[in-house]
């Protein structure tokens, strides 16, 4: 099964991100959504940035950008400092994110990119996306994706990941879009979906917060 698992991933990841622990289609599907809505310009801040894969393409497409990665996994954050390594542009932090090692209001964009999958503890993920809000700077903007609870395409797939792919290492998890509304508040909110069927049962779906207040 575990070579049944490597193939999968394989066949649905990036050339170039053959053999990565975070690579894979939805993974890229998050990303090129969200490479549409992220500004060109401001500082930026990616929590659960793994390898850097996010991060790299958003060197190559928002170049004057002001990169920031965390992530509490040092084997993989360890990686994505060796992708930097020549590159001081990109500033890369241990830590965890339901207590991120920043000041308030630091960033002009916060991303959580295919973080919030992996967190079944719903007040760990409330406390995360807490965090996102409180290191954004006032009208910045909030970015993370769910896999979508409504969708059924997901729930056949995640039900038969542990028979098919042994180095899933953490959960899979599914939330709703309002699953969080109590932690944005009266911040703007939009919902984006990627994936197919589109609208209410897509599978994911990218929520994008503006903070104001």
């Amino acid at each position: 099964m575990k070579r049944l698992g490597d193939l999968l991933r394989k066949i649905v990841s990036r050339k170039e991100e053959k053999g990565e622990y975070s690579a894979g289609y939805w993974p890229v599907k998050v990303r090129n959504k969200l490479l549409e809505v992220i500004p060109e310009y401001g500082s930026f801040l990616e929590v659960g940035c793994g390898e850097g894969l996010f991060l790299s393409d958003l060197r190559k497409n928002k170049s004057n950008l002001s990169l920031t990665g965390v992530d509490l996994w040092e084997e993989i954050l360890n990686k994505a400092k060796a992708r930097f390594s020549n590159d001081p542009g990109v500033t890369l932090v241990l830590g965890k994110g339901e207590k991120l090692p920043f000041s308030d209001n630091t960033f002009d964009t916060v991303a959580a990119v295919n973080l919030l999958i992996n967190i079944k503890d719903k007040a760990v993920a409330d406390n995360i996306v807490s965090e996102l809000l409180r290191v954004t700077k006032l009208n910045g903007k909030i970015l993370f994706d769910l896999r979508n609870k409504r969708s059924p395409f997901l729930k056949v797939q995640y039900g038969l990941a542990k028979f098919y792919d042994t180095e899933i290492k953490v959960p899979l998890v599914t939330y709703k879009a309002e699953d969080f509304d109590g932690i944005l508040g009266y911040n703007e909110r939009k919902v984006y979906t990627c994936g197919f069927p589109k609208g209410k049962y897509a599978p994911i779906l990218v929520i994008e917060a503006v903070k104001k207040q």
